[in-house]
């Protein structure tokens, strides 16, 4: 390595590889235990179980209507309804299915289907005019020993469920509490896992689209109102993982490919979008936001990339676009407003870390306020660490890196105001980097800095201090040198 990177840097980009250390274990791992359902009612049976209780309000005008059907062995349903004008229909084809209802109010509709081996439904409403569906199909999955389960629970009015399951070993549990919100699963071929654990709030859609063999989908909690996740996967072992508290909120994550991770860690704020797509496998990608109006875009096509954003403050946009292979990029900004940040990798194993007002333990309260970031790499093993914020603040400023070739480093501070800084390496094993290996820094108000480097092993190296000027250095060669030292 030709120079000491940060330690911010370092750290976040050590984080990163133990992360898919610990996600590589994680995927092979044998598929848990899930909740059983209620299903006391079959103790004793010796053949298909019926139970069915109807309670409606003295002169009730519509009354309940419930219509149960059987075909097989060993199959149980036991349904409770408890108001006015409430639709039931429930049809189990095969044997050892089992189907568990409360349903609690008026004018709700559920419609449960089950067609093939011991698949389970649990469905308990509480509200009026909701509507549940779920549809089971399979006969143990791969292995014949693990069957389709899906355990739902709603509170509130006007809510929507949708659960379609099929081959086997499919799970999708689904808690709602609240108005008007629409949540759809689709499991397609064999043991998928799906968990809305816990949404509560009005006007929010989930749609969860599952299909290839044993991908998890969870989330932990919704809560806020008129949020939009849509959670798509299409392969083998991929994960993802995450919560939103807010409004107004829009996640979207696509998996294509096979061991692919993708989390959104902490999402809280209303207003901003969560854009995840991975082509590929085993790649990592992770979005943190404690924000409102901020846009966060992670795009990976390749294997075993590595990509993570984050920010604390408010109108935040950042997209990281990965193509290749073991690429690793970072991009965060804590305390900071109306940042632009753009990556791009084009290649194999390129580094990239873009920070604004973040200090060595973590959110300073240092600010690195309307920053523009454009850094691109094309090429093999360009290592690039940009860093704006420090013991002043750093505003104004506008910092765009490009890196064509193979083995460019470039390790970047920069502290103060209006700054503009524009540096183009082109060719192979160019360097820009401080005295002593460390990062050049440049700490001083409206200064402007220029640097563009073609040809092979050019070097430049010093630091930049002061308040107003200008610095160009234009290298067109082999094995040029060029020290900066202005205070």
């Amino acid at each position: 390595m030709k120079f000491t990177k940060t330690t911010v840097a370092s750290s976040i980009l050590m984080a990163l590889l133990a992360g898919q250390a610990s996600i590589a274990n994680a995927q092979t791992a044998v598929k848990d235990d899930n909740p059983s359902i209620q299903s006391d009612f079959m103790i004793d049976a010796v053949g298909n179980v019926i139970n069915l209780t109807q309670s409606a309000p003295t002169g009730n005008a519509l009354g309940n209507e419930a219509i149960l059907m059987q075909e097989g062995d060993y199959n149980g349903l036991d349904i409770t309804i408890v108001g006015d004008a409430n639709m039931v229909d429930a049809e189990q084809l095969g044997e050892g299915n089992l189907i568990y209802g409360v349903v609690t109010g008026d004018e709700n509709e559920v419609t449960l289907y089950q067609n093939g081996i011991e698949n389970d439904a649990e469905v308990i409403v509480q509200g009026s005019f909701n509507e549940v569906e779920i549809s089971q199909m399979g006969d143990g999955g791969p292995f014949g020993f693990i069957f389709n389960r899906s355990i739902n629970d709603i509170t509130g009015d006007d809510n929507i469920l949708i659960v379609d399951q099929g081959d086997g070993g499919n799970w999708a549990n689904n808690s709602i509490d609240g108005y008007g919100n629409e949540v759809e699963i689709t499991q397609t071929e064999d043991w998928h896992e799906s968990y809305i654990s816990y949404l509560v709030g009005d006007g929010n859609e989930v749609e969860v689209d599952q299909g290839g063999y044993y991908n998890i989908a969870s989330f932990s909690e919704i809560t806020g109102n008129d949020n939009e996740v849509k959670l798509e996967s299409d392969g083998e072992y991929n994960r993802i993982y995450g919560y939103v508290y807010g409004d107004d909120n829009s996640v979207d994550f696509e998996q294509t490919g096979d061991d692919n991770y993708a989390e959104l860690g902490l999402f809280e704020g209303n207003d901003s979008s969560a854009e995840i797509t991975q082509f590929g496998n085993f790649n990592e990608a992770t979005i943190d936001n404690l924000s409102d109006n901020s846009d966060y875009e992670i795009t990976q096509i390749g294997d075993a990339n590595s990509g993570y954003t984050g920010s604390i403050g408010g109108n935040n946009d950042f997209s990281i676009f990965q193509n290749g292979d073991l690429n690793l990029a970072s991009t965060v900004n804590f305390d900071g407003f109306y940042n632009l940040v753009t990556i791009s990798q084009e290649g194999d194993e390129n580094t990239l870390l873009a920070e604004a007002g973040v200090g060595e333990d973590g959110p300073s309260g240092y600010y690195a306020d309307d920053n523009i970031i454009d850094a691109e790499q094309i090429g093999s093993q360009n290592d690039a660490v940009i860093r704006l914020g420090g013991n002043i603040d750093s505003n104004y400023n506008t910092l765009e890196v490009a890196q064509v070739g193979d083995l460019n480093v470039l390790d970047l501070l920069i502290d103060g105001s209006e700054n503009s800084v524009d540096i183009l390496q082109e060719g192979n094993d160019n360097w820009i980097v401080g005295d002593d290996a460390y990062a050049m820094t440049i700490t001083g108000d409206g200064m402007s800095l220029s640097i563009s480097q073609v040809g092979n092993d050019n070097l430049v190296t010093g630091s930049m201090s002061g308040v107003g000027g200008s610095i160009t250095v234009n290298q067109v060669g082999d094995y040029n040198v060029a020290t900066i030292t202005q205070l």
